[in-house]
């Protein structure tokens, strides 16, 4: 895996996290487990995912999820920590990025409109998140450069 390029790489573990969510809850629902005590962080996280992706585009913050789900800040995050390997924020600016890269390819829209559109105040906080993120500007991926 090591030599394959940043974008794939990350985009193997988007889909990664995308998948395992998507199975987790499946099988929760065929199993039974919704109600059960011990799924309920996992419920929650995967409650969590779900919205996110619904709604990458709103001005989501830890403490805006929390007030969400009607659980404290610092119990979310654990949350996240323990189920999904991935802070809130890293996992809110990966959705983001994913929608991006989508966006970058599919459509002739200005920078400024992807970043509004993906959740983003700010266009040049964007492209920084984006080179950190994929390792290329979003014009760079844009032209395959």
């Amino acid at each position: 895996l090591s030599g394959l390029p940043a974008d794939q790489l990350e985009d193997g573990r988007y889909a990664n996290l995308l998948v395992r969510a998507l199975i987790e809850h499946s099988l929760e629902l065929v199993i039974g487990e919704v109600g059960d005590e011990l799924s309920r962080p996992r419920q929650l996280y995967q409650g969590v995912c779900s919205y996110i992706q619904e709604n990458y585009s709103a001005q989501l913050t830890r403490d805006r999820l929390a007030a969400q789900f009607e659980v404290s800040p610092n119990y979310l995050s654990r949350v996240f920590r323990e189920q999904g390997n991935i802070g809130v924020s890293e996992y809110i600016n990966t959705v983001r990025i994913e929608r991006a890269k989508f966006m970058l390819k599919r459509y002739a829209l200005q920078l400024k409109e992807i970043s509004q559109r993906c959740g983003f105040q700010n266009v040049n906080y964007f492209c920084r998140a984006f080179k950190t993120r994929v390792g290329r500007t979003p014009t760079e991926f844009r032209t395959g450069s």
